[in-house]
């Protein structure tokens, strides 16, 4: 972890969990390849193609998982897509190229946390292979910012932990972000 910003109150986590179980649970699907193998997972917005030069296509919408999520983001950071997931471990891997360098996470269940602090300060600078890995176990309700483009998985997670990873798009693919949002008519 880069940067711990708060753990959200029992309460408001557990609403959080109720509205997700009700309805974005039925809504999730296999995550069939990559590291990310047989979890269960919807993008929230726009899904990105996660490869070079990525399209964007719409993807599920929710206003009230939304509009948490943009209460709760540090004031220099703004969300444009989030990856809601329940369950399962990810192996190592760095993110994709349509993420900038910071990315936000919200912990809602027990897992062990992994991460390399390869480039520090979300930027590609200090850029090394692999640096000494820290992990962390949480339980559920943590906020916190990294920078994904850093050596990152998770293990030891709970059935029933849910998890929502929020995104920056990179800003070279800024122009193709806004150009599906004028296409889908759906704003962030």
């Amino acid at each position: 972890m880069e940067e711990y910003i708060k753990t959200i109150p029992n309460t408001t986590k557990q609403n959080i969990i109720n509205h997700l179980n009700e309805n974005v649970q039925p809504l999730l699907t296999e995550r069939p390849y990559g590291a990310a193998q047989g979890r269960m997972q919807i993008w929230l917005n726009y899904e990105p193609e996660l490869k070079q030069d990525p399209e964007f296509y719409l993807a599920h919408t929710d206003e009230r998982l939304w509009n948490y999520i943009k209460l709760i983001s540090p004031e220099w950071f703004t969300p444009h897509v989030a990856l809601i997931t329940k369950g399962g471990p990810i192996s190592r891997h760095r993110d994709a190229s349509y993420a900038d360098y910071p990315a936000m996470s919200i912990n809602l269940g027990g897992v062990t946390w992994h991460y390399e602090n390869c480039r520090p300060n979300y930027s590609h600078q200090g850029t090394c292979d692999s640096a000494p890995a820290m992990s962390a176990n949480l339980t559920g309700g943590e906020v916190f910012m990294f920078n994904c483009k850093n050596p990152h998985w998770v293990t030891d997670v709970a059935p029933d932990r849910w998890s929502i990873n929020v995104w920056t798009i990179a800003p070279r693919y800024l122009k193709k972000f806004d150009d599906a949002q004028a296409l889908y008519r759906h704003t962030v």
